[in-house]
């Protein structure tokens, strides 16, 4: 079965340039949709099993893939820097994807990107049944007939795409004992960690969902919605004591430099525990 690699963010993400919300998860399920109606194995980032770090599964998965999806929605930098290296590895059977409401930059002008609409945090019922159907045509029509899409090519058209012998395979990413009791899996993957954790902190589970998100951080570490979430549960958990849990979950937000972002969701738990911290200190 051919491939298929969305490049997007997983999760909640904001939109920095007017707040909105968006639930990059909802995006996805429409996404592997299309891709499985038109008969490609669908993959994200967070989704696979592996060891180490994830970049090397994921440029191979760049330079490899039979088709790449690239979500840009919420101007998320590390999607456009992997739409960015797909350009550069690959001259056809790329696909640009953006929420309606996404402004293409500049160099980005003449590329072609795929729309479709958030209603609040998701994806509205006859937007998603609309995209689902457009992709699954588009999916067809590039994989039957492949034409240059990259910039990179189109402009330097004597260039050739490089290729590799013979590319690892993912390998499983052994994980503590405590992980496999609380999920039930033995190698879960990062998508079904970071929702066992989510569940966990919704059943007020604050001490398992923080064994489950520093795996998940394993997996993406530079994420800002998983950072977010472990700090909530970290200080929620109160262990080993209320004051040594908000100081652990105060030293994790300073990942995503609260002292100068404007995401509004690190700015509500930075104030959230300084306020916590401060009310134990009278």
């Amino acid at each position: 079965m051919k491939t298929c690699f969305v490049v997007q963010g997983f999760g909640k993400k904001t939109d920095y340039t007017d707040g909105r919300i968006l639930d990059m998860d909802a995006s996805y399920e429409v996404i592997k949709e299309a891709v499985e109606a038109a008969e490609l194995e669908c993959v994200r980032a967070d989704e696979i099993l592996h060891s180490g770090t994830i970049d090397v599964p994921m440029y191979e998965r760049l330079l490899n893939a039979d088709l790449v999806i690239a979500d840009l929605s919420t101007y998320n930098v590390n999607a456009a820097f992997e739409l960015g290296v797909r350009y550069g590895l690959r001259p056809y059977t790329t696909i640009v994807l953006a929420e309606e409401q996404f402004k293409n930059p500049f160099d980005m002008g003449h590329i072609v990107s795929r729309r479709y609409q958030h209603m609040g945090e998701e994806v509205g019922f006859r937007d998603a049944k609309r995209l689902i159907a457009e992709l699954k045509t588009a999916i067809k029509a590039i994989m039957n007939n492949p034409v240059t899409d990259s910039p990179v090519y189109t402009y330097i058209p004597h260039l050739h795409c490089p290729m590799i012998q013979n590319p690892s395979q993912d390998s499983t990413c052994p994980v503590p004992t405590e992980v496999t009791e609380i999920t039930g899996e033995e190698n879960p993957s990062a998508k079904v960690l970071l929702d066992s954790a989510i569940e966990k902190i919704n059943a007020s589970d604050f001490c398992a969902a923080c064994v489950l998100l520093e795996e998940v951080k394993k997996f993406r570490p530079n994420d800002s919605f998983v950072i977010q979430q472990l700090a909530l549960a970290t200080y929620k958990s109160k262990q080993p004591t209320e004051l040594e849990a908000l100081q652990k979950a105060q030293g994790i937000l300073k990942e995503l430099s609260p002292e100068t972002t404007n995401n509004p969701e690190t700015l509500g738990l930075w104030g959230s525990i300084h306020k916590r911290l401060w009310g134990l200190r009278q």
